[in-house]
């Protein structure tokens, strides 16, 4: 986006983040972070995932996708635990004790 300046599609704010190639457009930061945990809500009740009711065992990497996704079921009312699964992938990345410490 360096020297072209785009426009949220939603509020108008300057964009931020692009969103995927199936969808269009760009949208502000405030707009894709509100955005995301309503559209996890939309497809879990869309493809009856699961309910407030149920326990849910999310298997986190310590990446941003599992974190995140763990995270926003949380937020939304869900009774979500993580289970930690090292699976071996470092992508040169330097994660801190407290993210590598097991509990």
């Amino acid at each position: 986006m360096t020297g072209i300046s785009y426009e949220c599609k939603k509020c108008s704010a300057k964009a931020s983040v692009k969103h995927a190639p199936a969808q269009t457009g760009f949208v502000a930061k405030s707009t894709f972070l509100s955005g995301c945990p309503e559209q996890t809500e939309r497809f879990i009740e869309k493809y009856n995932m699961f309910t407030h009711d149920e326990k849910i065992l999310v298997a986190v990497s310590g990446g941003k996708d599992s974190l995140s996704l763990w995270d926003i079921l949380l937020r939304l009312g869900y009774q979500a635990d993580g289970f930690y699964i090292g699976l071996g992938i470092d992508e040169g990345i330097n994660y801190s004790h407290e993210s590598t410490a097991t509990r």
